[in-house]
């Protein structure tokens, strides 16, 4: 158990380095950080599969699904 928690803890940290230094932190820091984490794995995505990059037409973007709304807010807060 302690590895998964400690995997988890070494991927989400970037993360909230990230938010940490954005306005939108201040006002919602648990949002920013989730945004953030969504936006860095959609660039690693990007830049590790060398599918991806091959592939022409193919988008990566990262999104946000609001619980209580039932929606998903996309990429723009990149």
């Amino acid at each position: 158990m302690g590895y998964n928690l400690n995997n988890l803890i070494a991927h989400i940290t970037p993360a909230v380095a990230a938010a940490k230094k954005k306005k939108a932190f201040v006002k919602d820091p648990l949002a920013t950080a989730v945004k953030e984490n969504a936006r860095l794995n959609a660039a690693e995505l990007r830049n590790r599969s060398s599918i991806i990059q091959g592939a022409r037409g193919v988008k990566i973007v990262s999104g946000y699904y609001h619980l209580v709304e039932g929606k998903v807010e996309f990429s723009d807060w990149l």
